[in-house]
């Protein structure tokens, strides 16, 4: 039912409007006359300008995109949103709030776009918008819920809360206003939903109080790629290095930092186009692979950088090389909803030196490579405890068994720290860079490390070691210069870790 056939117990407490009908004008006309004298109204009176609570808890951390907001009133939603970075564009039939939306954003210092418009002909776009909110909307939001959806980036979040039609004891003019227990399920039943209930809470909207509500959060999935099964899509590699899924993963970009997560039901990796390293991400989706889509999660004003990527046991933490005084790491989170925005690592892990590749380890503990002071040549690897707190403790370097006068880095260290596989230019290697492993005793020490042969080198530079949490697969890259200038091509490999074991005698 149209909007403005409110019942008034709905309303905030105003008296009614008095609204000349003219049978003459056009549904969306008298719409629109009704609310321009409710939000005319309660300009005098007061309104509710608080976010939205259940929004402000999905939303909490996570990184901004491009947002939609769908009969945005006076603006408390859009708003809130702007102000935590996100850009913002917020639609409404009526022309007193949209007046209204676009003061408080002037006075705010925030951007905002306010737009009049019908809910029903309005044009949402495709694969437009990051996060899409609908509050209160009812009928309007399952009306349009195909043009929503469409509308909706691969990944993007639809948020809604309203009433649920056990408010009306017997149908009102029009119909039962809200939503029937399921209504969303089914209307966006080709979103993924990531949280659905029914009950009895404290409504924002109208007069308040505790009301029966709906809230809802979906998310749309990513295209896939038609590729299944536990390893990529493909068979499992075997014993001697393979290109990992040519054509999706390496291409004619050059591509680099493959690492599998999740018990192997997601893939990152990095590649580089246009001299910008951009951070990829895939994931199982229905039981198919989605094609790989960019991870951008610095901040707005940031420059573009996003590579070297290494994941928390439970997947929770990212860590990755991002921009800095040199190059920095930088830790995002991840929630519930979604990713939060990044935040660079301060000291005593990023310095006014570089760090790069980093590597967690069970504890939370930290291993990453520096040309900082102390160290024993041009870059070296070094460890950083994980503190009871969360912080972390001062690096401490490898020492001379595995770093040297010449470039030691992009080390990845097993889970309980007893196996080593790190890049380094030092003699005895075939290529500009080789792969290096070494092992660590029951005494403390790492072995010297030894060159991994001709299976893993090549007369190209070798790098980028990472393997499974589960320690079965194991993965590296390969490109075809030393320096970046040079490089044309690069590709991610991989092999059973297994072969790594016959190094260890």
């Amino acid at each position: 039912m149209p909007r403005w056939i409110l019942p008034l117990f709905l309303l905030p407490t105003l008296a009614a409007p008095a609204i000349a009908q003219d049978d003459t004008a056009t549904e969306a006309e008298r719409d629109r006359a009704t609310w321009n004298s409710v939000f005319e109204r309660s300009k005098a009176r007061g309104w509710k300008w608080e976010a939205n609570e259940f929004l402000s808890e999905v939303v909490a951390d996570l990184h901004p995109g491009s947002a939609l907001d769908i009969g945005m009133g006076q603006g408390r939603n859009s708003l809130f949103l702007a102000e935590g970075g996100w850009q913002v564009t917020g639609i409404d039939i009526s022309d007193e709030a949209i007046a209204q939306s676009l003061a408080q954003a002037k006075e705010a210092g925030l951007e905002l776009t306010a737009l009049r418009a019908d809910v029903n002909t309005f044009d949402y776009g495709e694969e437009k918008w990051d996060l899409v909110v609908g509050m209160y909307m009812h009928s309007l939001i399952t009306g349009n819920a195909d043009k929503i959806m469409r509308s909706l980036k691969p990944g993007g979040l639809l948020v809604l809360e309203g009433f649920h039609r056990d408010l009306n004891r017997e149908s009102v003019e029009g119909g039962y206003f809200g939503f029937a227990t399921h209504e969303l399920l089914d209307a966006f039943a080709r979103l993924r939903v990531l949280h659905y209930e029914d009950l009895t809470d404290n409504s924002d909207w109208g007069r308040g109080g505790r009301n029966p509500i709906v809230r809802f959060v979906a998310r749309k999935p990513y295209p896939t790629t038609g590729a299944g099964g536990p390893a990529l899509g493909a068979d499992a590699p075997g014993m001697e290095p393979s290109r990992v899924l040519d054509g999706i993963v390496n291409t004619e970009a050059i591509e680099l930092n493959g690492v599998i997560a999740d018990g192997g039901r997601e893939f990152w990796f990095t590649r580089r186009t246009e001299g910008v390293f951009r951070m990829f991400r895939m994931r199982i989706e229905n039981g198919r692979w989605s094609h790989p889509h960019e991870v951008s999660l610095l901040p707005a004003g940031v420059d573009p950088l996003g590579v070297d990527m290494t994941l928390s046991a439970d997947g929770q933490d990212l860590v990755f090389v991002g921009p800095g005084p040199s190059l920095d790491l930088w830790h995002a989170r991840r929630g519930r909803f979604g990713w939060s925005t990044a935040r660079r690592l301060s000291a005593p892990i990023s310095t006014e030196s570089q760090e790069i590749y980093p590597c967690f380890v069970r504890d939370g503990s930290l291993y990453f490579s520096s040309n900082r002071a102390g160290g024993q040549g041009g870059s070296d690897l070094w460890r950083a405890q994980r503190q009871e707190d969360g912080s972390f403790a001062e690096a401490v370097n490898l020492g001379p068994t595995i770093n040297t006068e010449h470039q030691e880095g992009d080390a990845w260290i097993n889970p309980d720290e007893t196996l080593m596989v790190f890049a380094s230019d030092r003699p005895g290697g075939l290529g500009g860079y080789d792969l290096w492993i070494s092992f660590r005793g029951d005494d403390g020490d790492w072995s010297a490390p030894r060159n991994l042969g001709p299976s893993f080198n090549s007369e190209a530079a070798d790098y980028c070691p990472m393997g499974t949490w589960n320690e079965s697969l194991f993965s590296f890259s390969r490109r075809d210069g030393r320096s970046w200038a040079e490089v044309t091509q690069g590709e991610i490999f991989w092999v059973d870790a297994a072969a790594l074991e016959a190094f260890r005698n």
